[in-house]
């Protein structure tokens, strides 16, 4: 019998992140991306809207950067404060709750980007024209759900331009979905029966 023991602090987070306001104010937006999920048939739908949600989710990921560098920061800062505690109580107790606070917006910004992730899943399925087998083979390995950043980023966005320009055909950024874990671009070849995948170097 397996034992499953129930994380109450977990619950907590989870009831936190579903009582924050961001989330509440991005739901107009997040379902006008649905709906253009549910219209889209045509590959050039697919681009702008591969194009929009990228905007968004890179925009999401910097963000939950910027938080996580600063947690590094304010951690050093406490590190150092605590050394002699009794001379800077005050400062120490402002950075610690500097921190708490932003430990509490991490988990938020994290349920966001990955409910707009769900977005780009679901341009996956629709392209791949809802294969499960080939979902589920290009579904293996490492989940990275994150793009790179520089250089890259802008190489992977121009190859996505060249590919629509030189073939007229739609590239799926993998780094949009969960989903797709082989390469940095899949290329659905429907007439072909086929699917490309690109690794960028």
């Amino acid at each position: 019998m397996t034992r499953f023991d129930i994380d109450l602090k977990e619950i907590d987070a989870e009831l936190r992140v579903l009582g924050d306001s961001r989330l509440h104010d991005e739901r107009p937006v997040l379902r006008s991306f649905v709906r253009r999920l549910r219209a889209a048939g045509k590959p050039e739908d697919y681009r702008r809207l591969q194009a929009d949600l990228i905007d968004v989710i890179k925009g999401l990921q910097d963000g939950q950067d910027d938080i996580k560098a600063e947690q590094k920061q304010v951690g050093a800062r406490i590190a150092k404060l605590a050394v002699t505690r009794d001379a800077n109580r005050a400062e120490l107790v402002e950075a610690q709750q500097r921190l708490d606070q932003l430990k509490g917006a991490e988990r938020p910004a994290q349920a966001l980007r990955h409910a707009y992730l769900a977005v780009g899943d679901g341009i996956a399925w629709k392209v791949l024209n809802f294969d499960r087998a080939a979902v589920t083979v290009l579904a293996r390995g490492t989940r990275v759900a994150r793009f790179a950043s520089g250089v890259g980023f802008d190489t992977e966005l121009r190859w996505i331009d060249e590919i629509w320009s030189e073939e007229s055909r739609f590239a799926l950024h993998n780094d949009l979905t969960t989903c797709l874990r082989h390469g940095d671009l899949t290329v659905p070849q429907p007439g072909e029966g086929r699917i490309g995948i690109y690794e960028i170097k």
